[in-house]
C-alpha cells in the first residue's frame, strides 16, 4: 500500500529536478542574484497562434490520455492492494486531499503575476525583468515557509487521527502511517515546486507541462501494472 503514493506526483519531482538544474547551470552572476529561472522548452519557438493550438491539443490530449489510464489504473489499484487496502489507502489520502486545491489556487495566483512580469519585459526588459525576479524571490519564500508549517502542524495530527479517531484494524495502522508519510511528503514536494510549475503557465508553455504528465501517468500505470503482475 506504501509504494502506491511512492510516485504520487512525478510534476513535482520533475519541477525540483529543473530548478537544481537550473540552479547549478546558471552563471555566477545569475545564481548570486534573485534567481528567476526560464522554462526548458521541449517544443521548438513558434508562432502565438501556433502555441495556442498546441497546447490546446495537447490540454484535451492530456485530459482523455488521463481518462483512458485511469481507467486502467483504479481497477489495478484494487487488484494490488485488496478489498481492505484500498479503503484504508483512500481514507488516508483524503487527509491531504485540501492540499490539492491549495496547489492549484496557488499556481493559478502566482503564475497570474509572472504573466504581468512577461508583459512588462516587452515594454521594458529591464524593469519587467527585475520586478519577475522579486515576485518569483516572493512566491520562493512562501512556498517554502508554508508547506513547512503545514507539515510541522499537519503532521501529528494525522498521526494522532490514524492512531486515535479513525476506525482503522490494529494490524494496519503501521501500513497506515507509512502511507501517510508518502503522503505528506508528496504534498510537501508539490507544494515547494508550486513557483517553478506556474512559471510554464505563465510562458503558456502548456504542451511541456502535458510531456511531464504524461510521463508521470505512464509511470504510475507501470508501477502498477507491476504490482498487479508480481503479488507480495
Amino acid at each position: 500500500m506504501c509504494g502506491v503514493w511512492c510516485i504520487l506526483d512525478g510534476r513535482g519531482a520533475l519541477s525540483l529536478f529543473y530548478m537544481f538544474y537550473t540552479f547549478y547551470t546558471a552563471k555566477p552572476e545569475t545564481r548570486n542574484s534573485v534567481l528567476y529561472p526560464l522554462p526548458f522548452k521541449l517544443i521548438p519557438l513558434m508562432s502565438p497562434n501556433k502555441r495556442i493550438f498546441l497546447n490546446i491539443v495537447a490540454t484535451y490530449g492530456r485530459s482523455l490520455y488521463a481518462l483512458i489510464i485511469g481507467l486502467f489504473c483504479g481497477r489495478w489499484t484494487y487488484l494490488a492492494l485488496g478489498q481492505m487496502d484500498y479503503g484504508l489507502m483512500g481514507v488516508v489520502g483524503s487527509l491531504a486531499v485540501i492540499i490539492t486545491y491549495l496547489n492549484d489556487v496557488l499556481s493559478s495566483a502566482v503564475g497570474r503575476f509572472y504573466a504581468i512580469s512577461i508583459g512588462m519585459q516587452r515594454v521594458d526588459a529591464k524593469t519587467g525583468l527585475d520586478l519577475g525576479r522579486q515576485w518569483f524571490s516572493t512566491a520562493l519564500l512562501v512556498h517554502t515557509s508554508l508547506p513547512t508549517i503545514m507539515l510541522i502542524v499537519g503532521y501529528p495530527i494525522g498521526d494522532w487521527a490514524i492512531r486515535n479517531f479513525l476506525s482503522i484494524p490494529a494490524d494496519r495502522i503501521t501500513e497506515c502511517l507509512w502511507v501517510w508519510r508518502f503522503v505528506s511528503a508528496s504534498c510537501f514536494i508539490s507544494m515547494v515546486s508550486i513557483p517553478w510549475r506556474a512559471m510554464y503557465t505563465a510562458h503558456q508553455y502548456i504542451a511541456e507541462l502535458t510531456v511531464y504528465s504524461f510521463i508521470t501517468t505512464i509511470c504510475n500505470a507501470l508501477f502498477l501494472y507491476y504490482m498487479v503482475t508480481h503479488p507480495g
